[in-house]
């Protein structure tokens, strides 16, 4: 799976990164890989190793301590760490949504010096609490706004700096900047029961917290097209890392004194999740190139966002079937990259969202 015509066309710099990266998910994800999925916690010390290697920074600006490589280096970057492991490259992808926010915004907005730095976690709250049907609403007040409401399956409960909120502001949608200090906002207990294990996530409630607006609706489209681009590389990696763990397995394990991957069935199987992967990163690396020259990227992004969902869920299906009855088991890696495949995003992936911004684009 590392062979790719998708990585032919990085830049020395691009494939320096990655290469980087690999090496870290090498040396430090993968012998932890079992324990963080096993205890499901947050993995502080990975996240360190991240910070060391001034990756956290990656979509910083070299003038706030970052070293601004691009959306194309965060998607190469999220790949590789969710093949590693899918908590580690949600983890890197969510607080990459908050800090893209933050630097498109274009203000001079606090946190960005900590968020390269790694000291400071940035979360997204853009997923409605739909079990309650509450719409965030965000308020003006005399100096500045105040946002009310609850968000659901917001990452980082009690560690984030600060939350990127998006809320109604009238007739549209806006983003806010809410400290984690602010009043009025308080989270539930950290949840993993129904996300990738390592990846703490809670219900965010807001009652009048005080928010610094960030931008309006052009600032909301940016926003949500480049969180699709970046949660497509989350999926894109687990279906790699799945493919990968299948084809390891169909050569060594035989059957009737051949090995599994000389049966037509099983070539199908690895075939078809490799063909389907690489057209998922095909798109998303398509859509971050876009993003990087500055062109509109809001219909590549709603592509690639739904092929890498569909992509990833059919790899790891057919990697568990390469399994055979051992792809059910903990002991296996199928079994985790089968259930972190199902993992549906930060809320960015609405599907009617996703329906309407492809058929846009849909020449007749």
């Amino acid at each position: 799976m590392d062979r790719s015509d998708c990585d032919a066309l990085l830049t020395e710099e691009q494939s320096i990164l990655q290469k980087t990266v690999r090496d870290f998910v090498a040396d430090r994800i993968v012998p932890a890989r079992e324990q963080i999925d096993h205890d499901a916690c947050h993995p502080d010390e990975l996240i360190a190793g991240l910070a060391e290697l001034g990756l956290m920074g990656i979509l910083v600006p070299s003038d706030a301590g970052g070293v601004g490589m691009g959306l194309l280096a965060h998607v190469l970057t999220v790949e590789e760490l969710s093949k590693g492991a899918g908590a580690i490259g949600a983890i890197f992808a969510a607080h990459g949504i908050a800090v893209d926010a933050l630097v498109l915004s274009g203000q001079t907005v606090p946190h960005l010096s900590d968020a390269a730095s790694g000291v400071g976690l940035l979360a997204p709250a853009l997923q409605e609490d739909d079990s309650q049907l509450v719409t965030c609403e965000a308020s003006a007040l005399n100096e500045g706004w105040s946002v009310s409401g609850r968000k659901a399956q917001v990452p980082f409960p009690g560690r984030a700096r600060a939350f990127v909120v998006l809320a109604r502001e009238e007739k549209s949608h806006s983003l806010f900047l809410v400290e984690s200090t602010a009043s009025g906002l308080s989270h539930g207990v950290p949840d993993t029961r129904f996300n990738l294990l390592g990846l703490e996530t809670a219900t965010l409630s807001l009652d009048h917290a005080p928010a610094t607006r960030l931008g309006g609706s052009d600032l909301v489209a940016r926003v949500l097209a480049s969180s699709r681009i970046g949660v497509s590389a989350l999926l894109a990696g687990i279906g790699r890392g799945a493919v990968s763990a299948a084809v390891r397995y169909s050569h060594e394990r035989k059957q009737f004194d051949r090995n599994l991957h000389e049966f037509v069935a099983m070539q199908e199987r690895l075939a078809r999740g490799d063909a389907r992967i690489e057209a998922a990163r095909g798109l998303c690396h398509g859509a971050a190139r876009l993003r990087d020259r500055g062109d509109p990227c809001v219909l590549a992004a709603s592509r690639a966002r739904w092929v890498a969902g569909e992509s990833a869920m059919s790899a790891a299906d057919d990697a568990l079937q390469v399994f055979g009855g051992y792809g059910f088991s903990r002991e296996y890696p199928a079994e985790r990259f089968y259930r972190d495949a199902r993992f549906t995003g930060f809320g960015e992936a609405h599907p009617p969202a996703l329906y309407l911004n492809i058929t846009k684009g849909i020449a007749p």
